[in-house]
């Protein structure tokens, strides 16, 4: 019985062996479909990360255009005399 059960071990590892190479192509196929993956999710946050900047170049700009207009308005408020009351 011993001699059945290496034999069989030997063939169970002939077998691994043989089906190794195999396996080796297949696990770099995944890696590299991963790695594309990856590549696109970089570039897609790349992306976000501009769109997001432009955004908020943009806020800050209007920021700054309604502070100026409410510099304005408080300036006619004074000129008008409105500056005293609350509306």
């Amino acid at each position: 019985m011993n001699d059945a059960f290496e034999n069989h071990t030997i063939r169970l590892l002939q077998e691994m062996r043989a089906e190794a190479p195999t396996r080796d192509e297949k696990t770099q196929a995944q890696i590299g479909i991963l790695a594309q993956a990856l590549n696109g999710v970089k570039a897609e946050l790349i992306r976000m990360r501009e769109d997001i900047h432009a955004i908020t170049m943009a806020v800050d700009h209007h920021s700054v255009r309604l502070d100026n207009i409410d510099q304005r308005i408080d300036r006619i408020d004074q000129h008008l005399g409105l500056d005293a009351q609350q509306h």
